[in-house]
This record gives C-alpha cells, sequence and structure tokens, in this order.
C-alpha cells in the first residue's frame, strides 16, 4: 500500500509511476491466485478451452522438428514428457541433423491459466471453472450401476436346469461337512473326558489318519509308464470318469484315446483343421465304448474356433460347435453332462448344451484372453480366468459376475475347484499358486511353486487334500492342501509338461508334455503290481 501523504510530498511523474506499479503489483498477485484454480489434468484443460472457443493447439504446437538431410526417414510423434534432442545423421559424410521439441501438456496449461486469469481481470466470474468443480472423468464419482440384458428362451431354460442340479448337490454337500464337523466336535469331547479322568484316549481321527496315510503314498508316487503320444507335442491328457481310458490332445490335431491299463491305444478322434488344444470326457458317461453312436463321450476343442463332440463307436464327431472368433483354449464339462464351457483367445467364454448342440451363453468381462476355465462341483458357479491377470467368478443360475479375484501379477493359465466347493487354486505366468476362499473372495494363500510358468493345477482325487501342479520347468509337484507344503517331485520329462490330471480313484496321475510323451505316476508299491 501506498500512503497518500507521500504521494502528496512527492513530484507528480513519481506519484504516477508508483501508481502504476502497485496496480500491476495487484493485477499480478490477484492472477497469481486465481491461476491456482486452473485444472491440473490435461483432458480437464482441452475440455475448458472448448468451452471457451478455443483451439486446443495452436499452430505450432506440438513436436517442432527441423531435418535437412535426405539421408533419414523419422516419424517422431509428440509425447507427455517435454524433451528437446538431436539426431545426427548416420552417414559419416553428412554433417546434417534433425532437432526436435515436445510440448508439455502444462504448456496449454499455461495458456489456459493466463485466459482465465484475463477473464478475472476483466471482471468475468470465473469460479465456476475452479478446479474443485472440474467435470473430469477421473474426479466424477461413478455410480454403480447393474445392467440386464434380456435372456433367450434357451438360457432361461439352462439356468433352470442348472438350478434344479446344484441345490440338491450342495444341499448334500453342506450335510456331508456338517457331519464331519459334529464328528470332530464329538472326537474333541471324548478326548477331553478322558483327559480330565486321567486316561488315554487312544481313538485318533479317521480323516486325519486317511490323510497320513495318503501323505505317505503320494510321497513315493513315481513314473510306471511312459509313451509317446504323437509326432507332435501333446497339448493335454485327460481321464475318462471311470478311470480306465484317457484322451490325450495334440498339436496335430489329433486327440488319441488310450486304455490305461497296458498303455493301449484305443481310437483316434481326427477331424481338426489346426491343433487340438484340449480334450475332455463326459462325466455323465461312465462306459463310453458301450454306449451308442449317438451318446457324447468326448469334446475336443482347437485353434480352428471349434468344438467338437464325439462319440467312441464313430469315427466322426457327432456334432461341431462354431461361434468363437479366435482359437478355442479350453474346455470344462458341467457336472451334470449337459453343458460344456468353452475359453478362448476372443475374450470370452461360452457354455454350450451338448442335447441341442447349440450356444446358450456367449460372457463378456474379461479384457484380454480367456484361459483357464471350471466348474464347482455343485455346478452353481463357473471360475474364468486369463491374460488379462484376472480370475472371475460366475454364478451359472442367475448370470451374475460375483466376484473379480485380483491378484496374479501375469496371465493366469489353469485352475481348479477344491471337493469343498469353496476353496480353489490358479496358477500362471507369475509361477505363482493362489489358493482362494470363496467365503471372504480373496486369496488365502500363495505357494511360490515352480521356477517357470505354470501349466496345469489339479486337486487330487482320494482321501486327505491334495495338490499337484505342472510346469514349464519340466517337473509334476504335489502339495498336501492343508498345510501347503510340499510333498514330492515328479521329474521324468525331458521337456515342459503341458498337462496334468488324476484318475477318479487318486491312484494314478497322468501327465503330458512337450516332448511328445505322456506318463502314468503311481505310488511305488501298486507301480511294482
Amino acid at each position: 500500500c501506498i500512503e497518500a501523504r507521500r504521494l502528496r510530498n512527492s513530484p507528480i511523474w513519481i506519484s504516477l509511476l508508483l501508481l502504476a506499479i502497485s496496480d500491476a503489483l495487484m493485477r499480478f498477485l490477484c492472477c497469481a491466485e486465481r491461476t491456482i484454480q486452473a485444472p491440473t489434468l490435461d483432458a480437464d484443460v482441452r475440455v475448458k478451452l472448448r468451452e471457451f472457443g478455443e483451439p486446443i493447439t495452436l499452430f505450432g504446437e506440438g513436436v517442432r522438428m527441423s531435418l535437412r538431410c535426405s539421408h533419414m526417414l523419422l516419424s517422431i510423434s509428440a509425447s507427455k514428457s517435454s524433451q528437446a534432442f538431436h539426431l545426427k545423421c548416420p552417414d559419416p559424410g553428412c554433417l546434417s541433423f534433425l532437432c526436435c521439441a515436445c510440448l508439455q501438456p502444462g504448456e496449454r496449461r499455461e495458456r489456459l491459466r493466463e485466459m482465465l486469469a484475463q477473464m478475472e481481470v476483466d471482471g468475468v466470474d470465473v469460479s465456476e471453472h475452479a478446479q474443485g468443480k472440474e467435470l473430469s472423468p477421473e474426479k466424477e464419482e461413478k455410480q454403480a450401476e447393474t445392467f440386464y440384458t434380456e435372456s433367450t428362451q434357451a438360457l432361461a431354460a439352462a439356468r433352470q436346469i442348472i438350478a434344479r442340479y446344484s441345490l440338491p448337490q450342495a444341499k448334500l454337500r453342506i450335510a456331508a461337512q456338517k457331519r464331519r464337523r459334529e464328528e470332530r466336535r464329538e472326537l474333541q469331547d471324548r478326548r477331553r473326558q478322558a483327559v480330565e479322568r486321567g486316561d488315554v484316549l487312544e481313538e485318533e481321527d479317521p480323516v486325519v489318519r486317511a490323510h497320513a496315510d495318503r501323505h505317505h503314498q503320494l510321497a513315493k508316487f513315481s513314473s510306471c509308464s511312459s509313451e509317446i503320444g504323437d509326432s507332435r507335442p501333446l497339448s493335454g491328457i485327460s481321464f475318462s470318469p471311470c478311470g480306465s481310458f484317457l484322451a490325450t490332445p495334440s498339436w496335430s490335431g489329433l486327440c488319441k484315446i488310450w486304455k490305461a491299463e497296458g498303455c493301449a491305444e484305443q481310437t483316434q478322434l481326427n477331424d481338426h483343421a489346426e491343433r487340438c488344444t484340449d480334450a475332455r470326457w463326459c462325466p455323465s458317461n461312465l462306459s463310453p465304448f458301450e454306449d451308442g453312436k449317438s451318446t457324447v463321450s468326448v469334446a475336443t476343442c482347437s485353434a480352428d474356433q471349434t468344438i467338437k463332440l464325439w462319440a467312441m463307436n464313430d469315427e466322426a464327431p457327432l456334432a461341431t460347435l462354431t461361434g468363437h472368433t479366435d482359437r478355442v483354449n479350453r474346455l470344462a464339462w458341467h457336472p451334470s453332462g449337459r453343458f460344456v464351457a468353452s475359453s478362448s483367445f476372443d475374450a470370452s467364454w461360452r457354455l454350450w448344451d451338448v442335447e441341442a448342440r447349440k450356444e446358450v451363453l456367449l460372457q463378456e468381462g474379461h479384457t484380454k484372453a480367456v484361459y483357464g476355465i471350471g466348474c464347482q462341483p455343485d455346478g452353481s458357479l463357473l471360475a474364468s480366468a486369463g491374460a488379462d491377470c484376472g480370475v472371475r467368478v460366475w454364478d451359472l443360475r442367475s448370470g451374475k459376475n460375483i466376484a473379480l479375484l485380483q491378484g496374479h501379477v501375469k496371465q493366469v493359465l489353469a485352475l481348479d475347484w477344491a471337493a469343498d466347493g469353496f476353496h480353489f487354486v490358479s496358477g500362471g505366468d507369475d509361477n505363482m499358486v493362489k489358493l482362494w476362499d470363496m467365503r471372504r473372495r480373496e486369496c488365502v494363500y500363495t505357494i511360490p511353486a515352480h521356477s517357470h510358468l505354470i501349466s496345469s493345477v489339479k486337486y487330487v482325487h482320494g482321501p486327505g487334500q491334495f495338490l499337484a501342479t505342472a510346469s514349464y520347468d519340466n517337473t509334476v509337484k504335489i502339495w498336501d492342501a492343508m498345510d501347503l507344503q510340499l510333498v514330492h517331485t515328479l521329474e521324468g520329462h525331458e521337456n515342459k509338461v503341458l498337462g496334468l490330471d488324476g484318475s477318479p480313484d487318486g491312484q494314478l496321475l497322468a501327465t503330458a508334455s512337450y516332448d511328445r510323451t505322456w506318463k502314468l505316476w503311481a505310488w511305488d508299491e501298486l507301480a511294482s503290481l
């Protein structure tokens, strides 16, 4: 502030000069104070410039370059960071160079800030353009909204079939878990009473005892058979529901059927135009070679974007299911045997009605290719995973995505559900196996399982809770699912292991490898027999 007394005692030109300086100073302070409210995001700056009728980019802004040389052709675009650099011509005899300067988003913001400051000086209210009131997509509060799509009659009927199947199965599973919990509580009460009496109760928990015996068996698993499956690498392996047969899809497009006892080839399924990526047996068909030619026994998928349904008594496929727009990766049967799900590189998974021979559901949601897919034992839920590093869980009865599980840092390639119905495991390119609990909807444990990507994960059938993982490090590892400790490592393949499965009785493990062989693994005493 300038005192009036000092102005009266000074010459007139000094007074005018001081007044002009003070006015300019006040204008500067006012502008500086107002510029703090200018938008900071480049997208918001562009919107504001459009609102004021100003161009987003003035002529000459952006990449400024000067090039006087015919020896090099360079294409340089503006980047988010402002840099100035020189590129010299690679020709030793040429002294030309290119000068390039990239525009910062801050330069555009500075232009808007000066515009707002000038408007404030001219008396225009610019408070509505303050930073806290800008309409930014990043700052707008997104409202959660559920979108519903009208379903077809076939999909509605499929959901009803799945619900009628899954609800009784869930009831039986929960009842068995309750009985098991009551038995453990009664055993603990008897032990406590024995301790109070001073006695020693030698009664063991039968489930714990069976788990310990199973641990002892799996720790002694070894290779009992090895066969060359095809002239090209094998992409997977699968046991039939009865445990008597195996299916081995290969990169040649063939899928061979083998008898587990004696490892003799039974038949070949040959109709795919490109490599066969997976083969899965129908869970409801317990005698594949005894049923008629109209009963589906095996489903295969391929890089030719098709899924084929086969009967063991016919050389031609029963049906070819088309709809995917990119190669099909994996298959998963619904426990009822009525539906089969497929995952694909087209970033979707689909549900097919085997009896109607048509697609009933096209499910999107993943942003990249979908690899792993699996149905819960009850048949009510389906989990899918893919290259977007996420695992999604879907309710097949309602169609809702009930969980998005994130934790993997690279693509997820395989998953499998536990028999309890609320645990499942996933493995992928980050060499990790993650155990997920659907009651908490989060990862409860992470196993650094292998030194290379994990191609397959499977729960081992039979008494106890055990898990097997296959990897590109040429090994298969067996884990105790209760304490998640390593039980045994199976070594024998000369190249990466691409597929893994276990027999329904839990006595055998089968693996398929890039080395074109498949192997059977069994308990040492059983293998000797």
